[in-house]
């Protein structure tokens, strides 16, 4: 059973900062201090052999799902959002949720349904 613990945003990242991948990130803070938690790699390759990365629709998917979850109208908003954290093994965070209410973004069940929807365009 996953650890949960409240935390609050300070601030997020959205781009490609840290090197040329396209990831976001949320800075939090909990009992346990600051660390961050995503990093999730939304963009690929680029199709059109001309080198490079494009976003995938993931992008849309985390910041979309995020937004939904914690109930407000702007990716600006996140910031000094409190929080629930399932904390998964080796103290990776797997999921976030609503302070108060029952709704929760699991990570990998998002990239599960990205997967899919990918597998099924190549048919």
């Amino acid at each position: 059973m996953p650890e949960i613990r409240n935390a609050r945003i300070l601030k997020t990242r959205l781009g490609t900062d840290d090197g040329p991948v396209f990831s976001f990130e949320l800075h939090v803070e909990d009992e346990m201090g600051g660390w961050k938690v995503g990093g999730y790699t939304l963009d690929k390759p680029s199709e059109k052999g001309r080198g490079g990365r494009v976003p995938t629709v993931l992008v849309g998917m985390f910041v979309g799902g995020i937004m939904d979850v914690l109930n407000v109208r702007a990716w600006e908003d996140v910031a000094g959002e409190y929080v629930r954290l399932q904390i998964g093994p080796m103290g990776k965070c797997i999921a976030i949720g609503h302070i108060t209410q029952n709704r929760w973004l699991v990570f990998e069940e998002l990239i599960a349904e990205y997967m899919a929807k990918e597998q099924n365009e190549q048919r």
